[in-house]
């Protein structure tokens, strides 16, 4: 059979090496695409939001690791009457890379001393309590002063913030800390104590474990023990550099293009998480040194309860007992004293969360969790009794009751920027409130 010309096999067409580069870069570039978005599909549906994980790996990258054996992050050494303090960090010492803040020779998150005194132009503002009035004052002080300005009385006078707030600090801590400045000539107008939890959960979670007395400062044991144990000193090292390794890798992960990365980000924060494990074992660790190897010194009386809810009731009843005298003693004094009882997310109807922020923030295996559901309801009930003793006392602990957007930053009881904005909002408010009623 005849086959016209057209219809004759055309060999196959061959693609240029131009072609074939640019093909093979689409299937790269596809790969790679394909690859950030699962890791930015894990990163959103197992960590939370990419933003605030590389917030907290610049807050990590910007850490100074320091030998230290307790669970935050900052160093303490052991003081004659609070217990412990920060480590001091000068101010000349103090940048955005690795001191991020300075704290005083006093052991407080302040570039000034905290002896103040009084003048008619003046208005001296204390904030003493834990880590949630430690972030509060750092986060939201311009809140507190500006809502303190519109108070008539003190629209002409500079307001001084004065940061006596500690990570960890718990009653008789604050009570003591606002004494022993006094001793030392240092003179407030008000007095800020934004607390609870701690005093809640860190009993029985530190001090009682460990046979530690309950109202000795939280891993007293520890911190005393370090310095006699060659093991406890061995374990510290290596938690220490185990931090020096985070904050080392968490600024490389922070350089251009690692930080834009999800794939990066995904790797650095597995990494961390594994990192975070070993810390938690070799602090668990040091908690069980601290119960072998311990002295009078370290743990204090000996003190014995026969259940979870009567060490409770007694960590609840001194509580209570350290804001009378903390009341007293201002009143002493002719300062205003303002109580307030932090909230806290175990609290059941204290705030709704979404399943994804349930997740993150409210889990069933915190150590925070029994302590508060033990305790909260009842030192929200001894609030009757601060106020029938003359303490001005607040419950905060509904402020987030109906706020449904996202506000807690870890699943202890931290807030993020906004809620230490909510926080400073509400105190500034009970305290405008009373001294408008004058």
């Amino acid at each position: 059979m005849f086959r016209s010309a057209e219809s004759v096999d055309q060999p196959p067409r061959r693609w240029s090496s131009h072609r074939k580069l640019l093909f093979k870069l689409a299937i790269v570039l596809a790969t790679i695409a394909a690859i950030e978005v699962s890791c930015l599909l894990i990163l959103i549906f197992r960590y939370g939001s990419p933003s605030s994980i590389r917030d907290k790996r610049r807050s990590v990258a910007a850490s100074t690791p320091e030998s230290h054996a307790v669970d935050v992050d900052l160093p303490m050494i052991l003081h004659p009457y609070q217990g412990a303090i920060l480590k001091p960090i000068p101010p000349e010492t103090s940048d955005e890379e690795s001191h991020p803040s300075s704290v005083s020779v006093f052991g407080f998150f302040d570039e000034r001393s905290p002896i103040h005194k009084r003048s008619d132009g003046d208005l001296l503002v204390a904030v003493v309590g834990g880590s949630v009035a430690r972030e509060m004052t750092q986060e939201a002080g311009d809140v507190l002063r500006r809502e303190l300005a519109s108070i008539p009385e003190y629209e002409e006078r500079s307001i001084t913030i004065i940061p006596l707030a500690v990570d960890g600090y718990k009653q008789p801590q604050q009570l003591m800390t606002i004494s022993y400045l006094m001793t030392l000539g240092a003179e407030f107008d008000i007095v800020i104590n934004l607390d609870g939890l701690n005093e809640a959960a860190l009993p029985a979670i530190d001090n009682v474990p460990a046979g530690v007395f309950t109202a000795f400062p939280r891993q007293w044991g520890t911190l005393v023990n370090m310095a006699e144990s060659i093991e406890m000193q061995r374990r510290v090292g290596l938690v220490t550099y185990l931090r020096l390794q985070d904050r080392n890798e968490a600024r490389w992960f922070d350089t251009w293009p690692l930080r834009s990365c999800q794939t990066a980000t995904l790797i650095w924060q597995i990494r961390f998480d594994r990192r975070r494990q070993l810390i938690h074992q070799q602090q668990d660790e040091i908690r069980e040194l601290t119960k072998t190897e311990t002295n009078y010194c370290a743990s204090g009386p000996p003190q014995q309860f026969d259940n979870d809810q009567q060490m409770y009731n007694h960590c609840i009843d001194l509580w209570q007992r350290s804001s009378v005298l903390l009341n007293s003693l201002c009143e002493g004094n002719g300062i205003r004293y303002f109580h307030f009882l932090q909230p806290n997310q175990y609290l059941a109807g204290s705030k709704p969360m979404t399943p994804k922020q349930e997740s993150l923030y409210r889990r069933a295996n915190s150590l925070f969790r029994d302590p508060v559901i033990n305790c909260y309801p009842e030192m929200r009930l001894r609030g009757n009794d601060l106020t029938a003793n003359g303490v001005n006392f607040t419950d905060l602990t509904q402020l987030f009751a109906h706020r449904e957007e996202e506000i807690y930053a870890d699943d202890c009881c931290h807030v993020n920027t906004h809620g230490s904005t909510l926080l400073a909002e509400a105190i500034a408010s009970v305290i405008v409130d009373s001294l408008s009623n004058e």
